[in-house]
């Protein structure tokens, strides 16, 4: 139990074997093998794994105002507030209708990207709800696991109820997507075979 109370990568700048130093470059992260491309509200439009796309589309936070989805345009440049070899830090702005959203990206050396949200309302409104939609590249999309799957090929359709620290993996051998929710949530996955 070497590892037990090792203190190996904690720190920024050190890597551990056999990661790469992150690649920041415009609107994209580079770590081992794998490659981000940020779009509108710090969002992902493009995730490469191995040289294989695992969206079919960009990934979305849809806050749903009247039936529909606000449409967020971005309103400041991205800005890169940290750049070390183990983690980097973006920050984006976005404006919808009545909306404002502040994104805090944070990308380490293994792939991990954490999304920090906050959506700040101009005035008193009332929503319909929240959901992030993640369109899987379905050549990517072989197995899942998580959500209460305890893992194997992916169905056509899952469907989880509201519990806390939801995680759900979808991928295949080489290329792959985990998502993580932090607090209640309950979710559905939809194949489209369009």
């Amino acid at each position: 139990l070497r590892w037990l109370d090792s203190t190996l990568g904690l720190n920024d700048d050190e890597l551990v074997p056999p990661y790469t130093p992150l690649k920041a470059a415009g609107n994209q992260i580079e770590c081992l093998n794998r490659r981000v491309v940020f779009g509108v509200a710090g969002m992902p439009v493009a995730i490469v794994s191995n040289n294989r796309d695992v969206l079919a589309g960009p990934l979305r936070l849809d806050l749903i105002r009247g039936g529909k989805p606000v449409v967020w345009q971005q309103s400041s440049p991205d800005k890169t507030t940290l750049e070390k070899p183990a983690k980097v830090i973006r920050e984006s702005a976005a404006d919808g209708d009545l909306f404002q959203l502040a994104n805090k990206t944070t990308m380490e050396a293994d792939g991990m990207v954490r999304f920090d949200i906050t959506l700040t309302a101009k005035e008193d409104v009332v929503i319909d709800g929240i959901a992030i939609e993640a369109p899987y590249n379905a050549q990517v999309a072989t197995y899942m696991a998580g959500a209460g799957r305890t893992g194997g090929t992916r169905p056509a359709t899952w469907e989880w109820k509201a519990s806390p620290n939801v995680k759900v993996w979808i991928g295949d051998y080489d290329a792959g997507m985990q998502l993580n929710f932090l607090s209640q949530t309950k979710g559905s996955l939809v194949e489209n075979k369009g």
